[in-house]
């Protein structure tokens, strides 16, 4: 069966086909329902081989993210698949290496499915792509990073600014929550969201000319847990000043926060992201929450943008709301 009969059984042209499984608004919602009904009926699927060699695209977007079981990742994702399926496009997902250990092999299978024709582009989503790779795929193809920042001004970034977002947590910590001492713990290995995070808390402690800011943070291998809690128990049990610890995400937050009921004063514990986990767990965390899902809309249709030869902005910063739910405070910025 091809798309001459099906034209045929519905009484319309082929050019009126073609625009409807194409979803292009210039058929008339009548046609398009009589259309899509014939071809239901038909059982017909047009052959997407010879409509990938026709338009020289796939229509397919590959979505690059460091691990699925991350509800992070999932949010940001399910914003760029719904926003590709609404302009046609299909997303492929796929698991990349995170920061930990980037592979060559990775660019190299990522350039062989751009050539072949495979895909049309990639979203990068967080640390799933080294600046450095990421600069030489930008060099030739249609990519786009999400929740990421690279300082390279050329270099596309959607996603909340981190900086700020973290001087205004560590303010409110210190200025609202009137704490005197707060620690800081950060990645071993940084990805360029988390440098940010910890030029933003350096600014303020600096600016206020809090003593010895440089050692009020460590960065630590969370890949371990067991490392982060004898760090953590040991920084509390000797340093009773600590009034506030900050993770970098809920996760760790919720896990700290179970840590914490062995010891008998107050000491709050803040966050970044803001997902579904912590309010279904804690109402006492304070925190910065992301836009995640559409982070992933914005991304895909820069993306899109790009892949036009459209005009588009390369840093994209969204707002985000800081929660304290003891104090029945949601401030967006």
């Amino acid at each position: 069966m091809n798309i001459k009969e099906v034209a045929q059984e519905a009484g319309v042209s082929v050019a009126t086909i073609s625009r409807v499984l194409n979803g292009s608004e210039k058929v008339n919602p009548k046609t398009r329902q009589k259309v899509t009904k014939i071809i239901k009926k038909m059982n017909y699927f047009p052959n997407v081989n010879a409509k990938v060699l026709r338009e020289n695209r796939s229509k397919v977007i590959l979505i690059c993210v460091p691990d699925i079981t991350n509800i992070i990742y999932s949010l940001i994702t399910k914003g760029v698949l719904e926003y590709l399926k609404e302009k046609g496009y299909n997303g492929m997902i796929h698991i990349s290496y995170d920061r930990y250990n980037h592979r060559n092999e990775d660019i190299e299978e990522y350039i062989s499915l751009f050539e072949t024709k495979k895909i049309d582009g990639i979203i990068f989503i967080t640390s799933s792509i080294s600046e450095e790779n990421y600069k030489k795929l930008n060099e030739k193809y249609n990519v786009m990073v999400c929740s990421e920042y690279f300082e390279d001004s050329v270099l596309e970034t959607v996603g909340v600014n981190q900086r700020k977002a973290m001087y205004f947590l560590v303010k409110y910590l210190f200025e609202k929550k009137n704490i005197k001492k707060a620690m800081y713990y950060t990645w071993e290995i940084p990805t360029g969201t988390s440098r940010e995070r910890l030029k933003g808390y350096l600014d303020y402690m600096e600016e206020k000319g809090k003593k010895d800011s440089r050692q009020n943070y460590k960065q630590i291998d969370f890949r371990e847990l067991g490392n982060f809690s004898e760090e953590l128990k040991q920084d509390l049990e000797n340093d009773e000043e600590i009034e506030a610890v900050i993770l970098n995400s809920d996760f760790y937050a919720i896990y700290t926060e179970k840590l914490l009921k062995r010891f008998k004063r107050r000491i709050y514990v803040a966050s970044f992201d803001g997902t579904q986990l912590l309010d279904m767990v804690s109402d006492k965390i304070v925190h910065i929450k992301q836009p995640f899902q559409e982070m992933g809309k914005i991304s895909a249709e820069l993306l899109i943008k790009k892949m036009n030869g459209e005009d588009y902005e390369k840093k994209v910063y969204l707002d985000y709301e800081l929660i304290d739910k003891g104090d029945c405070l949601k401030k967006k910025t």
